[in-house]
């Protein structure tokens, strides 16, 4: 065996129980409780929103086609709403619904709002089976946060404390219009 190294160091010390991001100066992660409110609140919002389609579907074009549906084709349509929903609340303000009511937003590790590239591959993350239990644990970072380098992070402690360690105005932590972060993101 060779010589140890920094990067060995480094590596032993990130073991995936002993990790913990706050420890190497990443913004602290939202609390599970807060995970798991926004994952009911957003499905029940893409229930709502699934509804809405529904109902306007039905109204001008008729109900057969719904009948005519197999149940796989409807829950990969679910699946589907699911995946636009996230990527366009994310995507345009940071947020969903039910993260701006549990106070929650998306953010990358320094503070920054994500791209439009992390947003896909987290939204695209969560389309795993199982994935939504993933982040249960001592520390809340779920498949979608780590495979897309973003964290779900409390307004109250994380952007604040991120604002106050660069010593940016507050005005730096708004989400950019939807074409600006597209564009700046490819």
């Amino acid at each position: 065996m060779g010589r140890a190294t920094l990067a060995d160091d480094v590596y032993a010390s990130a073991a995936p129980r002993a990790w913990n991001p706050e420890s190497i100066g990443l913004l602290p992660s939202a609390s599970s409780g807060r995970r798991i409110a926004n994952f009911l609140l957003d499905c029940a919002c893409v229930l709502v929103v699934c509804a809405v389609l529904l109902a306007a579907c039905s109204v001008t074009i008729g109900d057969a086609w719904l009948d005519a549906m197999d149940g796989w084709v409807k829950r990969l349509l679910g699946l589907a709403i699911y995946f636009v929903y996230c990527v366009v609340f994310e995507t345009a303000y940071g947020w969903t619904p039910a993260k701006l009511i549990t106070r929650t937003r998306v953010r990358n590790a320094d503070g920054t709002s994500p791209s439009f590239v992390q947003i896909l591959k987290r939204s695209a993350v969560r389309m795993i089976p199982l994935e939504a239990l993933s982040w249960a644990g001592r520390h809340p970072l779920g498949w979608h946060d780590r495979w897309s380098a973003t964290r779900v992070v409390g307004v109250d402690r994380g952007l604040v404390h991120a604002d106050v360690m660069r010593s940016r105005s507050i005005e730096t932590l708004r989400p950019a219009s939807t074409a600006s972060r597209i564009a700046s993101s490819l």
